[in-house]
């Protein structure tokens, strides 16, 4: 009896439900002439078999449980199976519809005995190192907010009606380098953004500082939204002239700022607190949804755009309320 969910899959993938359903297995040269010379397959140390119903799904998966000769051995995977089998003997089917195309993906058990299968094509199968394509402007934009959220916690142990102590202590000092890493990561995040853009469509040289830069070279690419260049311009300028006070500015050697919780602390602190942590963040994240919300008329980054947007609601604030 086949099982329904098999069934169901069979019917999604368009492949009969039958006694002789074909299938496309992953496997390597000395398993395949087993398989092709006794007509059966034998699972792995899970005693499964996984089948699938394209080729590219079946070598996508060739590494969990594959077929292997009768001494256990797994050599490299090189072969590509059609083979049949009844749909009685799958037991699962799982439906991979978001990244490939609605392929199906089967599992065959077969009790450590072997099951029963026709090989009616092989081919050989060169695998592919895929290729991954990382933004770090993703990262640095989640830096920004892990930041933030680390100033945040320092600064809600400092407001407490602590005595003057180490734990007070910590709290207001560790406020610092938490709130500086978020400026500087939501500058980067900013920064990076760009460079992505560069990657996928041409823009032009400007000379111009780098926040005037960013905003004149990302708007003749895309429709800024929720706010004018102007805006944009002073609030990068901000973003930009803080992180560079992080890394290129004087040394501040007098404890002259009076902290909230009553001690006196560095001036550095006037620039590296959470307020500005949270502006920090708050820009980076505008602007960068801002560029892709108004990528969507800009037929060459309107398909990259919108799978960042779905990707990245809730780290570019989108979901905030």
């Amino acid at each position: 009896m086949v099982e329904p969910e098999v069934k169901e899959a069979l019917k999604r993938a368009g492949l009969p439900v039958s006694d002789a359903t074909p299938l496309f297995h992953a496997t390597n040269s000395a398993a395949a002439k087993e398989i092709t010379e006794t007509s059966h397959i034998k699972g792995g140390s899970t005693g499964q078999v996984w089948l699938a119903s394209s080729k590219e799904i079946a070598a996508l998966m060739h590494a969990g449980s594959i077929a292997t000769t009768s001494d256990a051995r797994k050599p490299e995977i090189n072969v590509l199976l059609e083979v049949v089998v009844a749909a009685e003997r799958l037991y699962w089917g799982e439906t991979r519809t978001a990244e490939h195309n609605g392929l199906e993906l089967f599992f065959l058990l077969d009790e450590n005995e072997g099951c029963r299968v026709e090989v009616r094509a092989e081919e050989a199968w060169i695998p592919q190192t895929p290729a991954v394509y990382t933004e770090p402007w993703i990262y640095w934009l989640q830096a920004a907010e892990q930041q933030t959220a680390a100033a945040r916690n320092w600064r809600e142990i400092s407001d407490k009606d602590l005595p003057i102590g180490e734990e007070l202590l910590e709290a207001v000092l560790e406020e610092l380098p938490a709130a500086m890493q978020a400026i500087s990561s939501a500058a980067f995040a900013v920064d990076g953004f760009d460079g992505a853009v560069a990657d996928l469509v041409a823009l032009p040289k400007v000379s111009a500082p780098r926040p005037k830069q960013i905003v004149e070279r990302l708007g003749s690419v895309v429709e800024l939204q929720g706010g004018n260049v102007k805006d944009y311009e002073d609030e990068l300028r901000w973003l930009f002239d803080t992180r560079n006070k992080s890394v290129h500015g004087a040394v501040w050697k007098d404890p002259a700022f009076r902290h909230r919780s009553g001690l006196s602390i560095s001036a550095a602190q006037r620039e590296f607190c959470l307020e500005n942590a949270e502006r920090a963040l708050d820009i980076g994240r505008r602007f960068i949804a801002s560029c892709l919300e108004g990528a969507s008329a800009n037929g060459e980054l309107a398909e990259w755009a919108a799978m960042r947007l779905a990707r990245c609601d809730d780290l570019l604030g989108r979901f905030d309320g």
